[in-house]
Parts: structure tokens; sequence; C-alpha cells
């Protein structure tokens, strides 16, 4: 059986949390172990509501939104160290071909750290 923290999300089933379910409206918190990380995290769950759903991505995307997104700072800043360490751990994605597919660890830390709210 397949360990279902690094499952990666839309390969087996559909995934029951989506992206518009996670709040990109606040820094993220305690979601992924340091502020650095989460700042990463933030663009990962952004880009992927601007697509509607979890799909595979590359660097160079990330970096796109960023720049298309953040000119005057708001949001929390894309950093390539910590970039390079959030994208590296396997726990949290995994990388095919040069995209990186985010995993049910990575998806249910953001969702528990910064639900949206649905009224």
């Amino acid at each position: 059986m397949p360990d279902s923290k690094r499952q990666v999300v839309g390969q087996v089933v559909e995934y029951p949390i989506q992206p518009s379910d996670i709040s990109t409206e606040l820094d993220f918190m305690d979601t992924l172990g340091r502020a650095e990380l989460e700042s990463s995290g933030f663009w990962v769950v952004r880009l992927a509501q601007r697509r509607g759903g979890w799909s595979p991505f590359t660097r160079d995307e990330l970096w796109g939104l960023h720049a298309k997104e953040n000119p005057s700072q708001r949001h929390p800043r894309l950093q390539e160290r910590d970039l390079d360490e959030l994208l590296g751990n396997r726990t949290l994605f995994a990388e095919m071909d040069g995209q990186y597919y985010v995993t049910h660890e990575f998806v249910s830390s953001c969702f528990r750290g910064s639900p949206a709210l649905k009224i």
C-alpha cells in the first residue's frame, strides 16, 4: 500500500480538497514549519487557484505568477533558496519530468493552516 502522505494529488483519485478551499487572503501561519517555506507554499496554492485545480507546475510558472501578481510586494515574497527547500521536500512534492506535483501532505497542511471560509 502506498504511503498516503506522499500520494500525488490527482494521480489515483479526484482529490477532495480543492485550491479554492484554501485561503490566500492571509499569510499561511504554522502550515509548513517555517515562515519562509509558507511564503513559497502560498504561491503554489495561488497558482493552483488560478488554474482551478491541482495540476503539475514548473518553477517558471511560479516565478511568472509571482512577477505578475506581486509587483508591489503585497503578498509574501518568493525566494529562490526557500523555493528550493520547499520543492525538494519529498513529503510535500513529487518531481517528474521537470514538473512538480503536490502531495496529500502539502494540501492538507495548507488547508489546516488556512481554510477558506465558505458561507
